[in-house]
């Protein structure tokens, strides 16, 4: 007898899991946030390929229009704007990742208050 199992609707039950919801909001939070922050890093790694990569792709453009390598100069052209697209792109999303990330650690002050 006495019940309490999983399926039991009597005793505390319903209570304790309102209790602990705040502490599980919490760490959802918490978890969020770090997840938010390796995004970050993997973000910025994808900012520093590819301003890295344009600097080489200047480069290289410059000694072929030098050299009149028409064909190459083509290649690194999209190369180019590809590296530029990507950037752009990585950039957008660290400012989306940044807002969203002030948002999660005020609520997670908040839900640590």
């Amino acid at each position: 007898g006495g019940g309490g199992g999983p399926n039991s609707r009597r005793g505390a039950g319903p209570r304790r899991y309102v209790h602990a919801a705040p502490a599980d909001q919490g760490g959802l939070l918490a978890a969020h946030v770090r997840h938010q922050t390796a995004q970050l890093g993997l973000l910025a790694n994808t900012v520093r390929f590819c301003v890295e990569e344009l600097e080489s792709t200047e480069l290289r453009l410059e000694r072929e229009a030098r050299l009149g390598m028409s064909q190459l100069v083509n290649e690194d052209m999209r190369r180019r704007r590809r590296l530029e697209g990507k950037l752009a792109e990585a950039v957008d999303r660290i400012r989306a990742v940044e807002q969203d990330h002030d948002d999660m650690c005020m609520q997670l002050d908040e839900a640590r208050r």
